[in-house]
This record gives C-alpha cells, sequence and structure tokens, in this order.
C-alpha cells in the first residue's frame, strides 16, 4: 500500500530472484529492486536519495531496519520496511 501511494519501489536486500519475490509480494517485477544491503552503507548520499519513501524488504525485518535507521539518522532519507521481512509475509522461511 506504501508503495501504491507514493509510486516507489520495494528494494531487495536478499540473494533470491527477483521473480521470486515478487511473486510472495504480489507485484509486477518492475516494482522491485534487488540492492546488496552492505553497498548501501558506502554509497554517496545523492544515490541513496533515490530511494526515499522505497520499502526495503529482507528476510526477516532486522537488515531492513538497521537500513532504514541508518539511512534516516546519516543522511535523512526516509524510507520504510516490512516489519517481520519477507518471512512474514510468506509465511515461512524462503
Amino acid at each position: 500500500m506504501i508503495a501504491d501511494r507514493k509510486n516507489a519501489h520495494f528494494v531487495w536486500l536478499g540473494v533470491e530472484p527477483i521473480y521470486k519475490i515478487s511473486k510472495i509480494l504480489n507485484v509486477e517485477k518492475n516494482k522491485i529492486m534487488r540492492m546488496d544491503p552492505e553497498e548501501l552503507l558506502y554509497k554517496e548520499r545523492n544515490e541513496l536519495a533515490l530511494l526515499k519513501d522505497h520499502v526495503l524488504v529482507c528476510y526477516h525485518g532486522r537488515t531492513s531496519s538497521f537500513i532504514s535507521d541508518f539511512l534516516e539518522r546519516a543522511h535523512r532519507i526516509n524510507t520504510h520496511y516490512i516489519e517481520g521481512g519477507i518471512k512474514k509475509v510468506y509465511g515461512k522461511e524462503l
């Protein structure tokens, strides 16, 4: 719902292919991008600003929560995340 309202994307922070995550989230593949969470820590602010209002998604919600907090504190970039991660949405481990 958040992604639709703000015309934002989901940012998958895991290793599974986007097509699998799009089925689980029930969204089109073009609304999901995959990023390495560690690389996000070292990107320039102008690159990170592109993530404004996007929804971060990881396995259990811990990494996406950490990255979302980091973006807010260090760069003042507001993002969202799915609490409980993909496991909560899918109902089981991937």
